[in-house]
């Protein structure tokens, strides 16, 4: 199977898209509800790598599964979203591995900003113990001297969200929508 770049994937719809209250007082509007679940693909590398990225730096994400109402395509898959940086813990020694949390601020979608309720926390791979079966054959090697200074020297791994990585949010607020451009006429 073929990967499908990032800015070429698109999902369906998630089930529990919106719909319409046939009962509301002003019948061509109805709402993206607050909750409604939307998945996002990362358009910016995110990385602690060389202290990278920092607390408050901002991110490009687009939504990979349209928001619908009554199966009416609302907001497409494509449409932009920025993320932000919430806080960084960089590796260090003793392999201590780097960690991130990010969030999603907003769909940006017609002028509007749109609210959105995520956060995503990763953390780097391996580190001390990755490490350890050389530490340990050197400490075996040398009577236990390369224990003191392997420490120090093994350092962690930086954390990552990679380009085309899948993010979910969800909507937070409840959006209203002028039906009345999808009603045949």
């Amino acid at each position: 199977m073929t990967p499908v770049a990032a800015t070429e994937q698109t999902l369906d719809a998630l089930p529990n898209q919106n719909k319409c209250d046939v009962a509301s007082k002003t019948p061509d509007i109805c709402y993206i509800k607050k909750g409604t679940q939307v998945h996002f693909s990362v358009d910016d590398l995110v990385t602690t790598e060389n202290r990278a990225s920092k607390i408050g730096d901002t991110f490009n994400a687009s939504i990979i599964s349209p928001i619908t109402i009554d199966n009416h395509v609302i907001i497409p898959a494509g449409t932009k979203a920025l993320g932000q940086v919430d806080y960084v813990d960089y590796k260090g020694a003793w392999g201590h591995n780097a960690s991130l949390s990010v969030r999603l601020l907003y769909i940006d979608f017609s002028g509007r900003h749109i609210r959105l309720a995520s956060t995503l926390f990763t953390k780097g791979k391996g580190g001390a113990w990755a490490v350890a079966p050389a530490s340990v054959a050197g400490v075996i090697l040398t009577g236990g001297a390369l224990l003191a200074i392997s420490g120090p020297l093994s350092t962690g791994t930086s954390a990552k969200l990679k380009r085309g990585q899948i993010l979910a949010g969800t909507i937070d607020e409840n959006v209203p929508v002028d039906m009345s451009d999808f009603h045949e006429k």
